[in-house]
């Protein structure tokens, strides 16, 4: 999907294996709102046996991003899937070239990106982004895994709140506001500002998962926080891929 202009809205939709990006921009767009969609790379190649995907090989491919088109937002995502198969799951920011404000991730999962599951791009300084019920997992659980970010950007006036942060490094600023949240096996700056460090979500198989693991796996997977989590009614409320389809 090729973004650009004003009140565009995506909803129901599953897209995948673009040639780079799901949705890709670098025009400036207002009143950006993805609903309810899955966003994957799942095309493999045939001779590559751990899983990763094809696009990944040889392509910046990321779920969402927006490369240019000055200040521009708000952006909204609400119950969306990003995931897996990504390098990132939402790049939105480019310095010198576009800075998006006022973005809200909101029942989102980020299931395995390579590099970043959000950036905002260091150096841009984006304003007022919030991820509320928001899953994060990257592969493998533990020990920490690749060095891939749950959470990569500058800024002011952000927030993580009731999110699960399982698996990732984490840089925010230092005035980013955490509340409710569950984070688990992370590290790197801001991995302290989340709050709840060290509380195993229980999130089942996925924990086991290979780096890279198949399309087929994740999509089949459940990740919701088993039964006496302690972080029982956190992270999005999206716990399969199943689920998201069903609605």
């Amino acid at each position: 999907m090729r973004l650009g202009g004003s009140d565009n809205w995506f909803d129901h939709d599953i897209i995948h294996d673009g040639g780079q990006d799901d949705f890709q921009s670098g025009v400036t767009n207002t009143n950006l709102r993805v609903s309810y969609s899955w966003l994957y790379f799942g095309r493999q190649n045939p001779l590559n046996p751990i899983g990763i995907s094809a696009n990944e090989e040889c392509t910046h491919n990321d779920g969402i991003q927006i490369y240019a088109g000055g200040t521009q937002g708000p952006i909204t995502f609400d119950h969306v899937i990003i995931g897996p198969g990504a390098m990132n799951g939402a790049i939105l920011g480019e310095q010198y070239a576009a800075q998006v404000n006022d973005v809200t991730f909101s029942n989102v999962v980020c299931l395995d990106a390579e590099e970043n599951c959000f950036i905002g791009s260091p150096g841009v300084n984006a304003q007022r982004w919030h991820w509320d019920h928001v899953t994060t997992i990257l592969t493998p659980l533990n020990p920490i895994g690749t060095g891939a970010s749950a959470f990569y950007m500058d800024g002011a006036d952000d927030s993580v709140t009731n999110s699960i942060i399982a698996g990732n490094n984490a840089r925010l600023p230092d005035n980013t506001i955490g509340a409710g949240n569950c984070q688990y096996n992370t590290q790197g700056s801001g991995a302290p500002l989340i709050g709840g460090e060290g509380i195993d979500p229980q999130l089942g198989a996925v924990q086991s998962f290979p780096n890279n693991a198949t399309l087929d796996a994740w999509s089949s997977a459940t990740f919701a926080p088993g039964p006496g989590s302690p972080c029982a009614g956190k992270g999005a409320d999206l716990t399969s891929v199943a689920q998201l389809l069903s609605q």
